[in-house]
């Protein structure tokens, strides 16, 4: 780890090793295993499949939650509401001068 890499480079970092590793489980000959050695890979798979469906909602989540924190800084010039980008009645006066 760097210290320039991202929270955000990291995790995906750590996905796609994990989707590699879902990979290497799929590189077996069918025909020269038993039933018993698939189930386990597939357990395997699932397991790992689970994993990063967990991590990447919960990526998701947490950028949702950083991204929303972005706006929190904005104010309508009209009305001086916080977390606005642009109100109502700005947006009415912007469409009559157009």
């Amino acid at each position: 780890m760097y210290e320039w890499e991202s929270k955000e480079l990291l995790i995906l970092k750590e996905v796609r090793d994990k989707i590699s590793a879902v990979w290497n489980h799929t590189e077996l000959n069918v025909e020269e295993v038993s039933g018993e050695c698939l189930r386990d890979e597939l357990k395997k798979i699932s397991d790992i499949v689970n994993d990063l469906v967990l991590q990447v909602d919960l990526e998701v989540e947490r950028l949702i939650i950083r991204d929303c924190d972005l706006s929190k800084d904005y104010t309508c010039s009209h009305c001086e509401g916080d977390k606005i980008y642009v109100c109502d009645s700005c947006t009415d006066i912007w469409s009559k001068e157009a």
